[in-house]
């Protein structure tokens, strides 16, 4: 893992889920802009960093397999020149003032405001081409053939593993492909999933996102290397996603602090 400066994600990482008088001092005490902080908050909220007028991206969900771009377009943390500095110090008391930032600007006039805003701009003018109705029925119908085939295959050892293994794939792909030609207007679809009416509905996602993740997270993992080179000793743990990453920079302590207030507001919400 290419190690950054030290510093706490925004919300220790719940910054991940989404970003107020008693906790405006802490964006000042990290160098931060409130308009900037606030932008971070309005984008991980969505998981959408798109230009408005642009057709958000399909980067919600798993990010299993997405290249670093695609995820640096549904979460990013705000560079600060004092991350070094409030990380070093109590990070409980800090990741709780990010937390109550995070709930006092969610719950704003200006930020309902600036979701609307965003939302509208957001909105898709357009659709890809579909398939014909006729075409679709045809994929379909050779899905349900290839489906067939494969169940009277599988287990008979009449196909070696690596060629079962191609057919699973060439399955999958014409699923994925006539699942996503069955929706005749795509780009509204994501559109809805990134921007709901409620951006209440969104935090809600986001919340769940982040004590789902969370928990799967090893504090303890081991790192190798100095500086930009360090990395995970365990493969695995450097294949993870940012977000991952951005919890386990966070740290334990600062993950329990926002875990609690994760569930706690998880709880306020209908």
């Amino acid at each position: 893992m290419k190690r950054k400066k030290t510093r706490i994600s925004l919300l220790g990482a719940a910054i991940i889920a989404l970003a107020g008088t008693l906790a405006d001092g802490i964006i000042e005490r990290l160098g931060l802009q409130h308009a900037a902080v606030q932008q971070h908050i309005l984008g991980n909220l969505a998981g959408d960093f798109a230009t408005p007028g642009v057709t958000p991206e399909d980067t919600g969900g798993s990010p299993d397999g997405q290249s670093i771009d695609a995820q640096s377009k549904a979460f990013r943390i705000p560079s600060a020149k004092s991350w070094p500095a409030i990380a070093s110090g109590d990070r409980r008391t800090a990741a709780r003032e990010l937390c109550a930032y995070l709930k006092d600007y969610v719950g704003s006039a200006a930020f309902d405001e600036a979701y609307r805003a965003r939302r509208a701009a957001m909105q898709p003018t357009e659709e890809p081409p579909r398939l014909s109705v006729a075409d679709l029925a045809s994929k379909k119908a050779e899905l349900k053939t290839l489906e067939s085939h494969y169940g009277q295959l599988k287990g008979t050892g009449q196909l070696p593993a690596t060629a079962l293994k191609q057919f699973e794939d060439g399955i999958a792909h014409l699923r994925a492909f006539v699942a996503e030609q069955s929706d005749p207007t795509p780009n509204r679809t994501k559109w809805l999933e990134h921007y709901p009416e409620n951006p209440l509905s969104a935090v809600k996602i986001r919340l769940q996102e982040y004590i789902a993740l969370s928990a799967t997270v090893d504090f303890d993992a081991k790192l190798t290397g100095a500086g930009k080179k360090q990395q995970f000793v365990d493969p695995a743990y450097e294949k993870q996603t940012l977000k991952w990453k951005a919890v386990y920079r966070a740290g334990r302590e600062v993950n329990e602090e926002v875990r609690d207030f994760a569930t706690q507001w998880l709880n306020e919400l209908p």
